[in-house]
């Protein structure tokens, strides 16, 4: 899929979720689709965001034969490409299918960096990459990767620490993925997020957002996308439509949504751990010039 992925034909009003997983991908994908979809916000209670916007990554992720279990996947599939060949890419084509809308641009999800992509893409179109800090994206990736079978994770959180650690996880090393963003952060196409500030200034950063996206959204209309993309409300909605089935129960404790805090890393980390991983961090932080929120 390397190269169907490298060469794929980005439309100047997509707006691509870019960041390294489990850094606020579901919250920012639910709240750019709020924002572009208010007069049908109904519709989340129906579909889960991956039905509603398009995980370009899948087809280089998950086996044909997962994806074509999926129903609701190969009905869009179908539905937008009558003739075409899954093994060809299901999500990719199912994006490059989808119709044009004046107003309701298509949200792209992506786990790949910049680099992996064409150079010219912050030229074609408007990139948000959300950034967390990463010792809390260590502690939701692990349980991420315990819940969901694509990974089949079964060793300890000290274990999975160390992977992250030495980019010997799915998506390779934080600080390479996180420096092609921060390296880009003043092109105008790319917008740069962190979680934590998300978590503190909600309505603050909804409205950069909006103001980014070309958006006029009002107080009120920023209040309802808000609400929309709340945790609780989107926790509430995965336990009644799933955002993924290919969950196991091996361990890992809630499901897809677990408790989307700042500092939880405190809670699992040893003391000894703990010191690798700022270590670790300083090692790489200082030379990008990027500093982290680890509690609120």
């Amino acid at each position: 899929m390397a190269h169907r992925l490298y060469n794929f034909d980005f439309r100047p009003d997509d707006i691509v979720v870019m960041t390294y997983p489990k850094c606020g991908t579901t919250w920012m994908q639910e709240i750019i689709w709020g924002m572009t979809h208010l007069d049908e916000l109904e519709e989340a209670d129906r579909l889960p965001i991956t039905y509603r916007t398009f995980f370009i990554d899948s087809d280089a992720l998950y086996l044909l034969k997962d994806q074509m279990k999926d129903r609701y996947l190969m009905d869009r599939f179908h539905t937008l490409c009558p003739d075409g060949r899954p093994e060809q890419g299901v999500i990719m084509q199912s994006c490059s299918a989808q119709p044009p809308q004046p107003t309701k641009p298509r949200i792209i999800k992506t786990h790949f960096p910049l680099s992996l992509y064409r150079p010219d893409l912050l030229d074609k179109c408007k990139v948000v990459y959300v950034c967390r800090n990463p010792k809390d994206a260590c502690v939701s990736y692990h349980h991420h990767c315990r819940l969901v079978n694509t990974y089949k994770f079964e060793g300890s959180f000290e274990a999975f620490a160390k992977a992250f650690m030495a980019g010997d996880v799915f998506y390779g090393k934080f600080w390479d993925h996180v420096a092609h963003a921060w390296q880009r952060r003043r092109h105008p196409n790319l917008r740069l997020v962190f979680y934590e500030d998300l978590q503190l200034d909600g309505l603050k950063q909804l409205e950069h957002l909006g103001s980014f996206l070309g958006l006029q959204l009002s107080q009120e209309q920023l209040q309802r996308v808000a609400e929309h993309a709340s945790f609780s409300r989107m926790k509430g909605r995965d336990a009644q439509v799933p955002i993924t089935l290919s969950s196991s129960t091996n361990g890992a404790v809630g499901g897809f949504f677990r408790k989307g805090i700042t500092g939880d890393w405190r809670n699992v980390a040893s003391a000894e751990l703990d010191t690798v991983m700022e270590e670790w961090i300083r090692e790489h932080a200082g030379s990008l010039g990027i500093s982290f929120k680890y509690a609120l």
